[in-house]
């Protein structure tokens, strides 16, 4: 369900939107007539039909945020490998002893998943510095190939956003088409590259590395 959710997102989005528009131009010409009914009837009409324009304008703005809220939680993000446990740092002479965290070995264990020929990141390169606009490219093509997804989130935190879907298989392609890294705060993310069948089954993610500096 969550798979074809994100695979319809944005059509979804837009009738979403339309709707929200109807009910709002509806709720207006209802107002309008409210002003000018001069008979009890005609003003109980009116107010009525404002009644349901509004209820259908909070309901459409509802849905929406819903739908918003559930894309930037990143519910439909195909599980990673189940994070072991956190082993032990070794202490850093002069300084504090650093633990990672079961979510970034998790993360860096995934990085040889990329797979040149179906699920790969191949610019910007995994440990570049990035700035500015960027684009994306790489491969993201599979048997029965449903859509593919490329995400971003800081390298310690377990919550990735979703910067772009494509319904077209990529080869050696423009994934994502000027990424704006100028929104983010500079520091270390992962990029990552799901691609998911036409069944909602998600082949192993792509991750590389990638620096983020205030552009010049």
């Amino acid at each position: 369900m969550a798979a074809w959710l994100l695979r319809y997102e944005r059509f979804i989005e837009l009738v979403l939107l339309i709707g929200l528009l109807l009910f709002a131009r509806r709720a207006w010409l209802a107002w309008q007539d409210l002003q000018r009914a001069t008979f009890r009837l005609e003003e109980e009409h009116a107010r009525q039909r404002l009644q349901q324009s509004v209820i259908g304008m909070l309901l459409s703005a509802a849905l929406m945020l819903a739908l918003f809220t559930a894309a930037a939680l990143g519910w439909s993000t195909p599980a990673a490998a189940t994070p072991a446990a956190a082993t032990p740092a070794a202490a850093t002479p002069g300084g504090p002893t650093a633990t990672p965290t079961p979510l970034t070995e998790a993360l860096e264990a995934a990085e040889s998943q990329c797979d040149p020929q179906q699920v790969n990141i191949t610019a910007p390169a995994d440990g570049a510095t990035v700035q500015g606009e960027v684009d994306i490219r790489g491969t993201a093509t599979a048997p029965n190939f449903g859509f593919y997804k490329v995400e971003f989130a800081p390298v310690d935190q377990p919550l990735f956003l979703t910067i772009e879907v494509g319904r077209t298989p990529k080869q050696d392609d423009v994934l994502v088409q000027q990424w704006d890294t100028t929104l983010l705060p500079p520091g270390a993310y992962w990029l990552q590259l799901v691609v998911v069948d036409n069944a909602g089954n998600a082949l192993p993610p792509c991750r590389v590395q990638v620096d983020v500096q205030p552009a010049e």
